[in-house]
C-alpha cells in the first residue's frame, strides 16, 4: 500500500490495489471513538482539511474526474466524515458517489438503526444507496471462523460486488486507528 504524508492530525488517505482492479481509498482517523458531531464539528472547524483531503487524492492519484466510486459507510464518525468530505469534494470533480452499507445483523435494532441511519444520510445527499445484510454469527459457525473474519469476509464480498455492479473501480473505506487488522487484510488484497 503506498501511505501519503498526514493530511491532517486526525486523517490519512491511502490507497490499497486489488487484484480484481477495485481500488481501495482509505481515510483513517489516528484517534479512535471520536463521536460523529465531533467529528462533523472538525470538518467544518478546519476548512483547510477538505483541501488537504482533496490534494492527497491527486498527488497520490487515488481518483478521477467523472468517476463512478462506491463509499463503504459504517454509519460510525470516521465513515461519515469520510462520506461528508467526499460529498463535498464532489461537484468540482464530477464525482458520482454511491453509498454501500452492509448490515452484519450482530447488534439486532442497533444494526438495523445503522442501516436506516446511513440510508437516511446518503438520501440528504441525493446519493444512491445500496445495501445488502447476512447473519454474520451463523456464517461465522458455520465456517468454523471468529465472527470478526465472518463479518470481514461478506463486508468485502459486498462491497467488492457493490463496486462492480455500480461499473465503479474504486472503494472509499474509513478506518479508526484501532482497525489495525482489518488494514492489514486490507493491504495485503
Amino acid at each position: 500500500a503506498m501511505w501519503s504524508a498526514a493530511s491532517s492530525r486526525r486523517f490519512r488517505l491511502a490507497t490499497c490495489r486489488r487484484r480484481s482492479a477495485v481500488r481501495v481509498a482509505v481515510l483513517r482517523a489516528s484517534e479512535a471513538g471520536v463521536a460523529a458531531a465531533a467529528v462533523f464539528s472538525y470538518i467544518r472547524g478546519v476548512p483547510d482539511l477538505v483541501q488537504q483531503v482533496e490534494q492527497n487524492i491527486w498527488t497520490h492519484k487515488l481518483l478521477r474526474d467523472g468517476q463512478c466510486f462506491v463509499v463503504a459507510v459504517s454509519g460510525g464518525a470516521d465513515s461519515m466524515a469520510l462520506l461528508h468530505v467526499l460529498h463535498e469534494l464532489a461537484a468540482s470533480h464530477r464525482w458520482q458517489l454511491v453509498v454501500a452499507h452492509f448490515n452484519h445483523r450482530l447488534r439486532g435494532r442497533a444494526s438495523n438503526g445503522d442501516e436506516a441511519f446511513v440510508r437516511g444520510a446518503a438520501g440528504k445527499l441525493g446519493l444512491k444507496f445500496v445495501s445488502d445484510r447476512d447473519d454474520v454469527r451463523e456464517l461465522a459457525r458455520e465456517r468454523g471462523i471468529s465472527i470478526e473474519m465472518a463479518a470481514r469476509l461478506v463486508r468485502h464480498n459486498f462491497l467488492a460486488q457493490a463496486a462492480t455492479d455500480q461499473k465503479a473501480k474504486t472503494v472509499a473505506l474509513a478506518h479508526h486507528a484501532d482497525d489495525q487488522v482489518e488494514l492489514f487484510f486490507l493491504r495485503l488484497l
